[in-house]
């Protein structure tokens, strides 16, 4: 991903690498004063740019890690989402289309009910019954 399309990654990145820079070289810094007390003024600086490397190295993985981590479940949240969204769609075309054959069933069996009733009371009343039955494809 680049910077030029999220703007707000380079600065994530950033934040987050310095969040864990400072304290990380906080700590570098403070262990070899507390706890390496022999060491020469030369081999206590080495220790440190040492440290500092390591710190460096590790937050830059970490960091990483979290913000592509974070990409990554967003990405995949979105992808979940959609395949929901799109199972529910199709849930409510097939949801609606039973209802249409439904509907469409009934207002079949009212014509032929309603032609069926008109031809009985002809017969009834002894009238001629030449009216054609309903047709089926809704015409």
């Amino acid at each position: 991903m680049s910077s030029r399309h999220f703007p707000r990654l380079e600065i994530a990145y950033s934040s987050l690498y310095l969040a864990l820079l400072i304290p990380g070289i906080v700590f570098v810094v403070w262990y070899e004063y507390a706890y390496r007390v022999g060491d020469s003024a030369a081999e206590t600086a080495y220790a440190i740019l040492v440290g500092v490397g390591y710190v460096g190295v590790a937050d830059a993985a970490i960091t990483v890690g979290v913000i592509e981590g974070g990409i990554a479940i967003m990405v995949l949240a979105r992808i979940w989402l959609e395949r929901r969204e799109q199972i529910s769609f199709e849930q409510g075309v097939e949801q609606g289309i039973e209802q249409g054959r439904g509907q469409g069933r009934e207002n079949t069996q009212r014509k032929w009910e309603a032609w069926n009733n008109r031809r009985l009371l002809a017969i009834e009343e002894g009238r001629e019954f030449d009216e054609p039955p309903p047709r089926l494809d809704d015409e």
